[in-house]
């Protein structure tokens, strides 16, 4: 493979959308024209892989001749629209609806007796204490969309790891199990709720500059009495032309809470015009 498509702005690869003939970014929205040529070597020998909602799509319309539609994160933002694919697929005018998680959230489809999850093991992989416990919740909620009306639902799920025991615990809707596995595993490694984290978060445009005050602030926190983490890079490094590094502790409340007291005299004392500090008490997100 000679080169993906990367966004300039972010350290991430573009996603191509047949729809509109076109590379978009999907944190920072930039967008690039389709040419049919590899912007690296000029090639034209492309190939395009993945499983988005789009090659889902033509996937499906290979064997059925059937009205579809589907709905992402972005057409979900425009209330009314969303709103309308709702109540046109709750009215029979489409058989089968393709979309990301944003469909597995508090809708209820009457008439839906088969969901279908594509790839329901990648959040596992992320560097999240919490990725048993969100898949888990993703695939619950899935499945609760199939079945909601006088007839039987069914839930075909698509993973690599078919005995991992989040994916057994969540196809059996084993919630006892589950939680009696998941806490007693964040007793062994002290994660919340035995613990709290509090994550400091570094970002800047110069990339030398992020690097050497993260390192210097790790130095002048690390002799508190908290476990510390970093400085790390955040799993997508540069967002919006900004780098980002992290520095995480842990520890129990009442050393987080003395922890807290400590960071904002040192951040009242910071003044670095470059970089900008943001602390996250109990991050939804440790990304």
């Amino acid at each position: 493979m000679c080169y993906v498509e990367e966004c300039d702005n972010c350290s991430i690869k573009m996603s191509y959308y047949k729809s509109t003939n076109r590379y978009k970014c999907n944190y920072c929205g930039k967008q690039v024209h389709y040419t049919g040529k590899c912007s690296k070597c000029g090639s034209t020998n492309l190939i395009h892989s993945g499983k988005g909602i789009e090659r889902i799509e033509e996937e499906l319309k290979k064997y059925f001749d059937i009205p579809m539609i589907k709905v992402d994160s972005e057409l979900s933002r425009n209330k009314d629209y969303f709103l309308k694919i709702y109540k046109d697929f709750s009215d029979k005018k489409y058989s089968i609806l393709i979309g990301t998680q944003i469909i597995a959230k508090g809708l209820h489809f009457p008439n839906v007796t088969l969901v279908g999850v594509i790839n329901s093991d990648i959040i596992l992989n992320f560097p999240d204490f919490r990725s048993g416990e969100k898949t888990f919740q993703l695939l619950t909620q899935v499945s609760g969309r199939a079945g909601r009306g006088d007839k039987k639902g069914k839930v075909i799920i698509q993973t690599y790891e078919p005995e991992n025991n989040v994916i057994k615990d969540s196809k059996e809707e084993n919630y006892e199990l589950f939680y009696e596995k998941e806490i007693n595993s964040r007793k062994i490694f002290s994660y919340p709720p035995f613990s709290k984290i509090l994550n400091i978060g570094f970002s800047s445009e110069d990339e030398e500059r992020l690097l050497e005050v993260s390192k210097n602030f790790y130095d002048e926190i690390k002799s508190q009495d908290i476990e510390l983490y970093g400085p790390m890079p955040s799993m997508v490094y540069k967002v919006q032309k900004r780098y980002r590094m992290n520095i995480f502790a842990k520890g129990s409340k009442k050393k987080i809470d003395n922890f807290k007291r400590f960071l904002k005299k040192k951040l009242n004392e910071f003044n670095d015009t470059k970089v900008r500090i943001i602390v996250d008490v109990d991050p939804v997100n440790l990304m």
